[in-house]
């Protein structure tokens, strides 16, 4: 019950956000790359995590370490993608940046979060686990917010297009 609660929020928290991304396209291709990239990865990442919520807290470890994997996997690739956005996106100063500054030090804390249930998962505590990974999908939440932000701040002066799809 208690993990429907936190897992039901996220799936519809990646699904808002895959319709984001989906609606707006910038002109500017690779700021619109690197966003996406970034969506994306958040996507998987926070779907990742409702998996590990449910896994974590049943008595399958093998399920567990794959869902937490897959949730550094997902976390590198979507901090990739952010620091490219960095360059590509917008001068100094601007509410572009500011943005992807907030989902970077966002993506830090959830980097935090699932390195530690990486450690408490494994060491089978699992209420340090679940702290971890409810920490972690908190985090992803709030850089899912910074990138929609992106989405907006860094078409700033830019037509912004219809994608196809």
């Amino acid at each position: 019950a208690a993990e429907t609660e936190v897992v039901m929020p996220v799936l519809e928290l990646a699904d808002a956000m895959k319709h984001a991304l989906l609606f707006y396209a910038f002109d500017v291709a690779t700021c619109q790359t690197d966003i996406e990239a970034a969506g994306g990865s958040l996507t998987t990442a926070a779907v990742d995590v409702a998996s590990a919520i449910v896994d974590c807290a049943g008595s399958d470890a093998a399920k567990c370490t794959a869902d937490i994997s897959s949730i550094v996997t997902a976390l590198g690739n979507a901090t990739n993608d952010v620091n490219k956005a960095v360059t590509d996106c917008g001068g100094a100063g601007s509410k572009c940046v500011a943005d992807i500054s907030a989902a970077t030090a966002a993506l830090g804390t959830a980097t935090t979060d699932v390195a530690n249930a990486v450690t408490d998962c494994k060491a089978t505590d699992k209420a340090a686990c679940h702290k971890d990974i409810k920490g972690t999908f908190i985090s992803v939440a709030k850089t899912v917010n910074m990138i929609a932000s992106a989405v907006t701040d860094c078409g700033s002066g830019h037509k912004f297009v219809r994608a196809a799809g």
